[in-house]
């Protein structure tokens, strides 16, 4: 936790909540993850901020549903480790 608040502080971001999980990320029932995803849809924040997108979930269906929420509820997907930001992809077929 103390990475990414140091992180936030470095980029200007206010910290309106954090969570952090015991169980295994596989699962999509967790306790911290239903708290974000309240707060999310609630519009309490502009971006959610993990490490790593494996920090939110391993499954890669889940990972979809829960990246279209966000996006549906223009909230930005940060992973700091991973230098990923879904919001500014752009893809073209």
């Amino acid at each position: 936790m103390d990475y990414l608040r140091h992180w936030a502080a470095e980029h200007g971001c206010t910290i309106v909540g954090e969570t952090a999980e015991t169980g295994s990320g596989i699962r999509p029932d967790r306790p911290g993850l239903s708290a974000v995803m309240q707060a999310v849809r609630g519009k309490r924040m502009d971006a959610l901020v993990v490490r790593k997108l494996d920090r939110l979930t391993r499954n890669p269906p889940d990972a979809c549903g829960l990246m279209e929420t966000l996006k549906e509820c223009g909230v930005c997907l940060i992973c700091t480790d991973e230098n990923f930001i879904p919001d500014l992809l752009v893809t073209r077929f």
